[in-house]
């Protein structure tokens, strides 16, 4: 495990506790159990955001979570968590590995991870086949939660593809870096493909930011 990695999730937990209200339960009333983790852009701390509140969950609120990387551009939970890159979600998908082969234990008996895999194919056909989404409604039966560390907004298709699966999704902005604008164009994005936005992650802020930005 990379432990660099693993205690600058653990700094900033405290400002996750903003958002537990909301993550509690959507604003139909239904209860959250899998999250979508994105960013406008790369390079915003989207990742380091997916492992502290799965890791706050988990280690503080006793859940069983499963930490996914569907993170196409960039699959990092692999190497941070010490686990092989293989079996994991896109060989689930690709039904080359059961869920329990793709399922990695780590050193908290409620967290598990499954990295990525090695992807065969393009996403738009495993959404088209309704892959993910049979997998995540069948994840749900195991876990409390389920936090998807994905790719980011711009640039990319994958998420506006895929964000309408989950329950909710959370934006993770770089505080004092990322324009206002570009941060609009992404939620604009997320909620024109049907995608439940229910907050944002406000990274390496600085300087006191009010409550109300976080829901």
């Amino acid at each position: 495990m990379s432990s660099n990695y693993i205690a600058l999730a653990d700094s900033f937990k405290n400002e996750l506790k903003l958002l537990e209200s909301n993550l509690m339960e959507a604003s139909d009333g239904e209860r959250v159990q899998s999250i979508l983790v994105t960013s406008s852009k790369s390079g915003e701390g989207k990742t380091i955001s997916a492992i502290s509140l799965a890791r706050k969950f988990a280690l503080e609120n006793n859940y069983k979570v499963l930490l996914i990387d569907s993170n196409i551009q960039s699959p990092k939970l692999h190497d941070v968590f010490s686990l092989p890159i293989q079996p994991g979600l896109s060989e689930c998908l690709n039904g080359n590995a059961e869920i329990s082969q793709a399922c990695h234990s780590t050193d908290n008996e409620n967290l598990e991870i499954m990295p990525l895999g090695i992807p065969k194919g393009h996403i738009s056909q495993i959404i088209k086949d309704q892959k993910l989404e049979k997998l995540i409604a069948e994840l749900k039966a195991d876990y409390d939660y389920i936090i998807v560390d994905s790719t980011y907004v711009l640039g990319t298709s994958e998420v506006s593809m895929i964000c309408s699966i989950f329950d909710a999704t959370l934006l993770v902005v770089e505080c004092e870096s990322t324009k206002w604008q570009v941060v609009k164009t992404a939620a604009d994005k997320l909620t024109s493909s049907n995608g439940k936005l229910l907050g944002t992650i406000l990274n390496r802020r600085q300087f006191y930011i009010p409550q109300f930005f976080y829901g």
